[in-house]
């Protein structure tokens, strides 16, 4: 099982009057000639290198450099050791936390600017205590380093996002970050160590809690419980990631989980690997009207069945946009059997969602019944991600697939879910056989238990359609290279079409590239500014660069081909990702997004998708 702790956005820098301490500004400096505002603007696009050089300037430009610099300040603190640069950055805070502000009236304008703050600079602090070196310098150290750390905290009037992986410490609850992070498990040896604060005392809009039990032993759930009602007056965004080193789930009294459904801002929540337990009787269970009306957003992944269970037994109104990540066996056996139960009662209370994204594999057998739900019940479902097994969709899924009416953007993937495996895709798709599923009449659509009331609409509202981890054949050729010849010949199959880019047979680099490029790409041709001749040596050796470039371009050529017949079909279609290229319809052609250039147009890390889908989300 692989957690996935949602990470905090990193705050933006402030602008320089909000890092200045209030102290007038006299800097000669061109770059204090433009507005105040604009100057965070401006600095932000220089490089590191750039910022070191500004800050040697005076101290109106070594302060708006740190406010950069140190937007994001981690301290990594491992206790005892001379090399510590955590340590000092921690005594540069503290040391400013006992010196009087800059704004003294008793001191010197040459001492005020002296005593410009690094304070007021830092947007995100992270604070990371290593256990294991700390400890071995004795438990005096380690609680001496969270309260220093702790009353640093006081020094940073504009600290926004606190990581905190550390002991907690009661001081944390005063500052003025509204996104916190915190690993309750840190150290598990210790207990919690904290009273709760007042309800509503702690003004935080996000919180992730990254909760390790190492024991199994459930002593921090009361913990957790007490962070939820010091904050929950205001929390709009909540994380709950359950674990323990053996990487199992944790058993969970539904408190904990009723409790965080029953905040009353609450606008996104994240379940993951939770299993709740009924064990404890005597808890009062929450009414199911006194569920949160303002949800959003919900996030449930690893997650027992008896999760599901019991989100299934509450209404969330406002629910716009539903994720699950969970896992069906891909084998049936007597043990486990792949079935929709599981998801049965969460989805039958929410059929009112606008976006709905499943993120493990399905099973055949299992997608059916689910795509028969989402076409008969669904009726305002607008956003959809379906992830087929290896083996991809039946006949039966797809017709299924396309009568859901509504849907405007439509992700299909299948397999094992990591973009960074590229090469090993295995899904081949057929575009025609996808094609002639999702546009044949409902008179010719296999006859099946669960499609008997469904009108199939082609995709009428269809404006996106995305295929993450699909791959192709390469047209191989009537005679296979020999391996004395090509040392290096591809295998051609479908897994490896991204990794060996190997052109078809017949399908040469300069039908796809310009002498020019091909020069360029082998290199300029110069030695110590003199002209070479054609050196055959070095373009054998650049061969395969070249071979690579023109592939790229004969890919999303060959891509552009598909899209346009999907586009033939879906005529309200918009924007299609295949092979990992982004297309966009522009004038009635089909253009490759300018935003996404690298690779010849591929779209190596997947942010395209991630991009068009978070932006999808947000506008529901």
């Amino acid at each position: 099982m692989a957690f996935s702790t949602p990470v905090l956005m990193r705050p933006i820098p402030l602008t320089f009057d909000r890092v200045s301490d209030g102290i007038p500004i006299t800097s000669p400096a061109p770059l204090f000639q433009f507005p105040i505002e604009l100057l965070s603007q401006i600095v932000k696009h220089l490089s590191p290198k750039d910022l070191s050089a500004l800050a040697l300037v005076d101290e109106d430009c070594r302060q708006l450099a740190r406010s950069i610099q140190f937007a994001r300040l981690s301290l990594k603190l491992k206790g005892g050791n001379a090399k510590d640069t955590g340590i000092a950055k921690l005594e540069l805070l503290e040391a400013e936390w006992r010196q009087p502000s800059g704004t003294d009236v008793m001191l010197t304008s040459i001492e005020q600017r002296r005593r410009r703050r690094l304070g007021p600079c830092i947007r995100h602090l992270r604070v990371h205590i290593d256990q294991t070196g700390v400890t071995s310098y004795g438990p005096h150290l380690a609680s001496r380093l969270v309260a220093l750390c702790a009353s640093a905290i006081g020094v940073l009037p504009n600290l926004h996002v606190v990581d905190w992986d550390a002991p907690f410490h009661p001081a944390l609850a005063t500052s003025p970050a509204k996104h916190l992070r915190l690993d309750v498990g840190a150290w598990p040896t210790r207990p919690f160590g904290f009273t709760p604060v007042i309800r509503g005392q702690w003004g935080l809009e996000s919180l992730i809690l990254d909760i390790l039990d190492e024991y199994d032993t459930g002593t921090e759930v009361q913990s957790v419980c007490a962070v939820l009602r010091a904050s929950g007056a205001t929390l709009r965004t909540l994380s709950m990631v359950w674990r323990y080193r053996g990487k199992e789930l944790l058993m969970v009294p539904r408190e904990a989980v009723e409790l965080a459904l029953g905040l009353p801002e609450l606008r996104e929540v994240w379940f993951e690997g939770l299993n709740v337990t009924n064990a404890d009787e005597g808890l009062a269970l929450m009414n199911i009207d006194n569920a949160s009306k303002r949800i959003t957003n919900l996030s449930v992944v690893d997650c027992d069945p008896s999760l599901y269970q019991l989100l299934g037994s509450y209404h969330l109104p406002s629910l716009r946009t539903l994720r699950l990540d969970h896992s069906f066996p891909t084998r049936p056996s007597p043990l486990a059997t792949a079935t929709i139960d599981p998801l049965t009662p969460l989805l039958a209370q929410h059929t009112h969602i606008s976006a709905l994204e499943l993120d493990s594999p399905i099973p055949n057998s299992v997608l059916e019944r689910l795509l028969s739900v989402l076409a008969n019940e669904f009726t305002n479902l607008r956003a959809l991600k379906i992830v087929f097994d290896s083996h991809g969709p039946s006949d039966v899924c797809l017709p299924l697939l396309a009568s859901i009416p509504a849907l405007e953007v439509l992700w299909l993937s299948a397999g094992t879910q990591e973009f960074c495996l590229e090469w090993a895709s295995e899904w081949e798709v057929d575009h025609e056989r996808l094609l002639d599923a999702f546009t044949h009449s409902s008179s010719s659509i296999p006859t099946h238990p669960f499609n008997n009331s469904i009108d199939h609409s082609k995709f009428a509202s269809l404006k996106t359609l995305i295929f993450t981890r699909d791959t192709y054949s390469t047209p191989t050729p009537a005679e296979p290279a020999h391996p004395l010849f090509n040392p290096s010949a591809p295998t051609y199959t479908p897994r490896f079409y991204y990794q060996n880019r190997q052109l078809p047979p017949n399908t040469y680099p300069e039908d796809f590239l310009s002498p020019a490029e091909c020069e360029a790409i082998l290199g300029a041709g110069q030695v110590d500014g003199a002209v070479r001749g054609f050196d055959f040596e070095a373009a054998r050796r650049g061969w395969r660069h070249i071979e690579g470039a023109a592939w790229e371009r004969w890919h999303v050529a060959r891509m552009r081909e598909v899209v346009g017949k999907w586009g033939g079909e879906v005529g309200r279609l918009e924007a299609c990702y295949v092979g990992m290229v982004p297309f966009v319809r522009a004038g009635g052609e089909w253009e490759v997004d300018g935003r996404r250039e690298e690779g010849e147009g591929r779209d190596l890390d997947g942010c395209w998708v991630r991009d068009v889908w978070k932006a999808v989300l947000q506008a529901l």
